[in-house]
């Protein structure tokens, strides 16, 4: 793959560095923003490019000439061509797009109206509150609930690191009668 001319796109981020002999040693991030590689550019290519925005960049890959300090080659994609600057650039994939897309499609409901409503029935609506298991926020969002008395409030504690046990947590507690389940994270650990 070295030298061989291939395009590339992405957000274009510059690192502000100094010019080392002919080239700037610049960033670009890809479209989900998970991955990024090192650019090689020229003042000129540099001067055309603007920090953040999307771009189509045509180069080719090349080493670096020395181990770094960790006995690593430096691998670069040394940029000869911008293409485009893209405008509007779909951030998120069409798979998380689609899922956003059908829960706008249909109507959500007002939580704020449907608890007054309740309330305005004489009936305590259903809070469950769910936080981590080291967490320290109990007295702070308890001292924020100003009108408390008008709400059956349930407290859990469950691992809030990883996805699995919040998931394994979700669907060992039956919460058909909550009109609202909030996960708090923040205030201590896990």
């Amino acid at each position: 793959m070295d030298g061989q001319i291939i395009v590339v796109e992405g957000f274009y981020t510059d690192n502000n560095n100094k010019l080392y002999g002919q080239y700037y040693y610049d960033e670009i991030l890809s479209k989900e923003k998970h991955h990024k590689i090192t650019i090689q550019i020229t003042q000129s290519l540099k001067s055309k490019l603007s920090s953040g925005n999307y771009y189509n960049f045509q180069g080719y890959v090349t080493r670096g000439q020395s181990l770094d300090n960790n006995s690593k080659l430096g691998v670069y994609f040394r940029v000869t061509k911008i293409f485009e600057h893209k405008e509007d650039v779909q951030i998120v994939s069409k798979v998380e797009y689609d899922i956003i897309r059908a829960r706008f499609d249909r109507e959500f409901p007002i939580i704020q109206d449907i608890l007054l409503k309740k309330i305005e029935l004489q009936q305590k609506p259903t809070l469950d509150i769910i936080t981590g298991i080291q967490s320290t926020s109990h007295d702070d969002y308890i001292s924020q609930l100003l009108d408390k008395d008008y709400f059956n409030i349930r407290h859990y504690k469950c691992n809030l690191s990883t996805s699995l046990e919040i998931i394994q947590f979700l669907e060992s507690y039956d919460f058909k009668d909550s009109y609202l389940l909030v996960i708090l994270r923040g205030g201590g650990s896990g």
